[in-house]
Formats: C-alpha cells, structure tokens, sequence
C-alpha cells in the first residue's frame, strides 16, 4: 500500500469521526450538571412567596445557589438585615426568614 493511499484512508477515517449531532432542545439539559444548575437558578429567581415585597424563605432551603447578583436585604432572626447577593443566598442562611428585594438601607 502506497503513502498516499494510506494518508488518504487516515484523512476519511478522521473526517468519519467529525460528524455532527442535532442540537440538544432547550427543554432537554445537556447534562446532568446543566439540569441541576437551571433548577437552581430557577429557585434564585423565584424563591419565596410575596407578601407586599416581603419574599418567605421556602422549605426545604438551598443548598447550592447560582452565582446571580441580584441583592436583597435578609432579615435575621434576631432582628439584624443583612444584605445577600440573592434570595437564594439569603434563603440558604436558616436564621432568615423573610427578605426584601435591593440592598439593606444603610444605616
């Protein structure tokens, strides 16, 4: 067999391996890891009930939160606000209960 029939032969075996899948749909995670992250980003963007601005912590509370800046102000339960970086942030904390869209006033 020549050079040139076996360089031939390796550049069709390399271009059979190049082939491209269908696009994965949006609804369907591309991964395990990718379906995680869209449920805890959907919880930092949802998280809590509203009762006049003031967003309830739900239960069971996070684990894992999507790094989102959207600060809120926490309130503890000893009274201090504290300002997280999201509701989820604030939520994983299990002295907060309740908070507050924007950060804590500054006092």
């Amino acid at each position: 067999m020549s050079f040139r029939n076996t360089a031939t032969i390796f550049f069709v075996l390399i271009l059979m391996g190049c082939t491209t899948s269908p696009p994965k749909s949006q609804s369907e995670p591309a991964s395990e890891f990718e379906g995680d992250l869209q449920a805890v980003e959907q919880h930092s963007e949802t998280s809590g009930a509203s009762r006049g601005g003031v967003q309830v912590c739900d239960e069971p509370r996070p684990e894992v939160c999507a790094s989102i800046y959207a600060p809120v102000c926490a309130m503890r339960d000893d009274g201090a606000r504290v300002t997280r970086s999201n509701g989820c942030r604030a939520c994983a904390d299990q002295q907060v209960a309740t908070f507050l869209r924007g950060a804590c006033p500054k006092p």
